[in-house]
């Protein structure tokens, strides 16, 4: 007679590698909608660049309540060159968007942003990233985060005129 216990263990390690592989990579979904904060959990830490003097530094808060929030700084020669301040929250129809807001140093608003601050609604969500999308922001149109096969992070801001800026980050250490 063949012990039930070899199958069930098989099935308890399966199901622990699928566990810690979906840990550390996004869900898939099929488009934006029925998207929890939680998808997002796996941006949580401080993601940096440093290159030729200059450290783009990214910092994302775990998903609580119905809100992550993002802090941005740029720092060129040890200065601060630029900050932003950006939140994913469940909107009152339960979908994610983002918002972001932008900083000179001395954390003084940008003047192009004095107002309503423009949201982006989450427009999808793959395996290894998702897009917040807005044709009508002001500059911006499409933030588009993605992970690649190293871990890296390539964050992709996308204007209504001009080329996107594109940044590469790594997680970083402690």
């Amino acid at each position: 007679m063949r012990s039930p216990l070899i199958p069930l263990a098989t099935l308890l390690t399966l199901g622990c590698l699928a566990w810690g592989a979906a840990a550390s990579v996004p869900a898939t979904r099929p488009g934006a909608r029925g998207v929890q904060l939680s998808d997002l959990d796996w941006l949580a830490g401080t993601w940096v660049h440093e290159e030729q003097g200059a450290l783009l530094e990214e910092t994302w808060t775990r998903p609580a309540g119905d809100c992550m929030v993002g802090m941005f700084r740029w720092l060129n020669a040890g200065k601060a060159t630029l900050f932003e301040l950006m939140t994913v929250e469940t909107d009152a129809q339960g979908e994610l968007v983002f918002r972001i807001r932008h900083f000179s140093p001395g954390l003084r608003p940008w003047k192009s942003e004095a107002g309503e601050t423009t949201t982006y609604p989450l427009a999808d969500i793959t395996e290894t990233g998702f897009v917040f999308a807005n044709p009508e922001g002001k500059d911006a149109r499409r933030f588009v985060y993605d992970l690649d096969e190293e871990g890296a992070l390539h964050i992709r801001v996308e204007l209504a005129e001009g080329e996107p800026y594109v940044f590469e980050l790594r997680r970083a250490e402690g």
